[in-house]
């Protein structure tokens, strides 16, 4: 039955060789993913801002003109 098999315990099929290069081969991309996700991570915090924004301090504000009409 289909439903049996899947509770069966593991049973290793391939020669031992293959199955530590697979694994190796697992890790070793796992650790190429990781370096580069951080390399991007790094560049991206170190990257400088496209919108500069620079205050210049005025010693006197210009006050708007607003005229009043009565009517």
């Amino acid at each position: 039955m289909i439903f049996q098999d899947l509770f069966r315990r593991y049973r290793k099929i391939e020669p031992k060789k293959i199955w530590l290069l697979r694994g190796f081969t697992i890790i070793l991309l796992m650790a190429c993913l990781v370096s580069y996700f951080l390399i991007l991570v790094i560049e991206i915090m170190a990257e400088a801002p496209t919108i500069i924004q620079t205050f210049a301090s005025v010693d006197n504000l210009p006050v708007p003109v607003i005229h009043i009409l009565l009517i």
